[in-house]
């Protein structure tokens, strides 16, 4: 059975002779890789975890008392546990989250502009009004 992307479904996880089971969002389903979202609505956040396609060992409907019998369930290998995957989109909100501005003249090409543009705007005839 293909991996519903878009949909909600059943991850159940086994280690150690104990089984869990969660319920995440499919985000993206590819032939190495499947990818889920999971909802922290206490923390007001989203957790993102990928798993191997090759660590999955069943998918679909079954009546069991760890998953919701009307979603569609993904059973992981023994021992295999989805990973927590971060973006380079997720270290950017801890870089803005301070809301001071100063200002700052920054130049990738050459050295001394901070030095000139401060002599700019020091000097009157040079500002703009």
């Amino acid at each position: 059975m293909a991996i519903p992307v878009g949909q909600m479904v059943n991850v159940v996880v086994g280690k150690d002779g104990k089984v869990a089971s969660k319920v995440l969002k499919v985000i993206k389903a590819n032939s190495r890789t499947t990818m889920f979202m999971e909802v922290d609505k206490e923390g007001r956040k989203n957790i993102f975890r990928k798993v191997s396609t090759q660590d999955i060992a069943f998918t679909g409907v079954v009546d069991s008392p760890y998953v919701k019998p009307e979603l569609t369930s993904i059973f992981l290998k023994e021992g295999v546990i989805p990973i927590k995957w971060e973006s380079s989109w997720d270290g950017i909100g801890a870089s803005v989250s301070n809301n001071t501005s100063t200002t700052r003249f920054y130049s990738n090409h050459s050295k001394g502009w901070s030095q000139k543009a401060a002599w700019y705007k020091a000097n009157s005839q040079f500002a703009s009004h």
